[in-house]
């Protein structure tokens, strides 16, 4: 039985039963499915068949469409509502965060396009969406909540399978052995909505200034075109862009914005340190001595430690055990067993981690610090800057920590970040 909602692919001269409607894999030369119509994007196959076809390479994430095939797809389940509330969750929110989760919930109800919340790191986005998540669910809707990357895909699947228990609910990323069954609340990375079309009634998506979702049309458009005509979507950030704040701050998108953590305590501004042998050091294979003396200082200290490149984790990692500590680990995003090494972070088997931006968001540790090497690299960009700080402090029993940054000359991303950091610091204290 196949899934609503949901779009399959069958041969283009496949019968087509009742009740199933059709759409071509390409149409004017763009994918249907996300909207590629770049030479680059659409290939021409000859070599080896009978007749040549075409496929598209954006999407080829979630399987290849060529216009040898045609989409079949049936209107998502039509569900009746319940009296029941959905969601256990013991915790309660702060007075900040109740206004902006009613503000939420009533904009969802009357029908909002787009609705943005910009709230600093650690600040309870994924709580303040709970009351608007059942009110969905409770009214028989489907909900998708998108996260840029698997890791922190898994850890919001972790907390909604908590909250949620009572409802039907699957994790789609690239490497989940998960299929889609016809599933209420769905959970995925946004390469996965290019499965679906007009299917969800509420689309979250965080971190939605991240990096594939940002600089991607093509993820865009699959978002969109899986969302119902009459659905909403909810845009989370701590960063939003440029081109977000102007919108928020011209009336064309509807926001929120909260300055606070949810723990009340202060954003740990960042200590910038002068380090000009250490930034040639590391290019050069060597452990820079500022940073050895730091992590032995702190020698009972948990410590993120975030390199530009990846091709740097290796040889860091070696010289931090052969000089500091044995229980040091490296992970980036080509890393195969990154799931387990950042568990075994969180659950302190592991005390120092070397990685790269890929856990810059969407990750929660424990008391923890963070040291950015070489912060003056062009990789760490305002956005960036913000989001690695806010990796610490997170805990409300440990709301305090350490965020060094290793530079070899001030940027205008480090001083913009020190600045930002501190306004919210002020706002959040002047408004109680």
């Amino acid at each position: 039985m196949k899934s609503k909602g949901q779009l399959h692919l069958v041969p283009i001269n496949g019968e087509v039963l009742e009740g199933w409607q059709t759409f071509p894999t390409f149409e004017k030369e763009q994918c249907w499915r996300c909207g590629s119509d770049t030479n680059k994007e659409i290939i021409q196959v000859t070599h080896g068949v009978s007749e040549p076809y075409y496929y598209c390479r954006s999407c080829l994430a979630v399987g290849s469409a060529n216009t040898c095939q045609k989409y079949i797809w049936q209107p998502p389940l039509q569900r009746k509502g319940t009296d029941v509330n959905l969601l256990e969750w013991e915790g309660c929110l702060t007075p900040e965060q109740s206004v902006i989760s009613n503000h939420l919930k009533e904009a969802v109800e009357k029908g909002c396009e787009r609705y943005f919340i910009w709230a600093v790191t650690c600040a309870g986005k994924t709580e303040i969406l709970y009351d608007t998540i059942a009110f969905v669910l409770q009214n028989g809707g489907q909900v998708a909540f998108i996260s840029p990357r698997r890791a922190a895909c898994i850890d919001v699947s972790k907390r909604l399978k908590k909250v949620f228990s009572r409802t039907q609910q699957v994790t789609l990323h690239q490497t989940s052995e998960a299929v889609y069954k016809d599933e209420q609340l769905v959970i995925a990375t946004a390469p996965q909505m290019w499965r679906f079309y007009c299917a969800f009634d509420l689309i979250i998506i965080d971190e939605v200034d991240a990096f594939p979702y940002v600089s991607s049309l093509q993820l865009q458009y699959g978002t969109k075109r899986a969302l119902k005509k009459t659905g909403s979507s909810v845009l989370l950030s701590a960063t939003p862009t440029k081109t977000q704040k102007k919108e928020m701050c011209t009336g064309i998108l509807p926001y929120a914005h909260l300055n606070k953590r949810y723990h009340g305590h202060a954003l740990i501004v960042p200590r910038l340190r002068l380090d000009v042998e250490g930034a040639k050091c590391l290019m050069r294979g060597i452990i820079p001595d500022k940073l050895k003396k730091w992590l032995l200082k702190h020698e009972k200290r948990h410590v993120l430690i975030f390199v530009p490149e990846i091709s740097w984790i290796s040889s860091l990692v070696t010289m931090l055990k052969e000089t500091v500590d044995i229980n040091v680990a490296g992970v980036s995003a080509e890393d195969k067993e990154r799931e387990q090494k950042i568990e075994a972070f969180r659950t302190r088997k592991l005390r120092l981690l070397v990685t790269t931006t890929i856990l810059e968001r969407g990750v929660n540790f424990t008391d923890i610090d963070v040291v950015i090497m070489n912060a003056h690299h062009r990789l760490y960009n305002l956005a960036v800057l913000i989001q690695i700080a806010g990796r610490v402090g997170r805990s409300k029993n440990f709301p305090t920590g350490a965020v060094i940054c290793f530079h070899a000359g001030k940027t205008a991303a480090l001083n913009s970040m020190i600045k930002e950091i501190k306004k919210h610091n002020h706002e959040a204290a002047s408004d109680g």
